[in-house]
């Protein structure tokens, strides 16, 4: 039942909004596509399920069932962990999770507890269904690799009309696998379009609307691949100081 609550909701952002809408495209095209990526990412975690027994996607949706029961058994102590408000009394929580400690980086470059947190939110309209945090998954991978299509092929930050054999480059096997399971791959993709898409509307257009959204994502990005946005860093410092490039290539 909670799944068709959320194709439902879907449903309505597809057709009822401007939502997931990309101009000269037809409106069955990302329906289509995230269809097919939720088929994918479905058929991909039964090979990781038997391959890997279950590999970081299991790692993933364990520590998100504990994070929910958390929330339903604590919520102030829920918001705390996704707040980064750690201390001895969240010790004994952590050390029954699977992925969440399971990296020796800072806490800048510790991208699997970013995506713990995305799944563990969700996991409170979903209820750990996990055909629901493939469909979001999926619905942010598309978003950003929409945004990133109009990121190349716009000129000076308006909408493009963009080739309907680009969208072919969803079909790529690399992208296409990494793309489409519960894993980090759809909210770092997410991240990067929409931190290339509202710099590029910004840098020409100036509007607050543009600078509050580019700050919005940047973060995002830094929690996802911070060290990814720095091989940025220098292209936008040039895009801003020549502003009169018509096209980021």
């Amino acid at each position: 039942m909670i799944v068709f609550l959320h194709i439902l909701v879907l449903s309505i952002l597809f057709y009822r909004t401007s939502f997931l809408k990309i101009k000269g495209v037809p409106g069955w095209y990302l329906p289509g596509i995230l269809f097919l990526k939720v088929a994918g990412g479905f058929f991909i975690a039964n090979y990781y399920l038997s391959t890997y027994q279950g590999g970081d996607m299991q790692g993933y949706m364990s520590d998100t069932a504990a994070f929910y029961n958390l929330f339903r058994e604590n919520p102030v102590l829920f918001f705390k962990m996704m707040l980064g408000m750690e201390n001895e009394s969240t010790q004994l929580f952590i050390n029954n999770l699977t992925i969440w400690p399971d990296n020796g980086y800072g806490f800048l470059f510790n991208d699997a507890r970013t995506v713990v947190r995305f799944h563990a939110l969700l996991s409170i309209f979903s209820g750990t269904n996990e055909w629901v945090h493939l469909i979001w998954s999926n619905v942010l991978s598309i978003m950003g690799m929409g945004a990133l299509l109009q990121f190349i092929f716009s000129s000076r930050g308006n909408e493009p009309e963009i080739p309907r054999t680009a969208f072919l480059v969803f079909f790529l096997p690399n992208v296409f696998i990494w793309s489409s399971a519960i894993l980090k791959e759809p909210l770092l993709l997410f991240a990067m379009g929409m931190t290339l898409r509202y710099f590029q509307l910004w840098n020409y257009k100036r509007k607050p609307v543009y600078l509050i959204s580019l700050l919005f994502f940047t973060g995002c990005f830094v929690l996802i691949k911070s060290f990814w946005l720095l091989v940025f860093l220098p292209g936008f410092l040039i895009w801003m100081l020549k502003r009169d490039m018509k096209k980021p290539f």
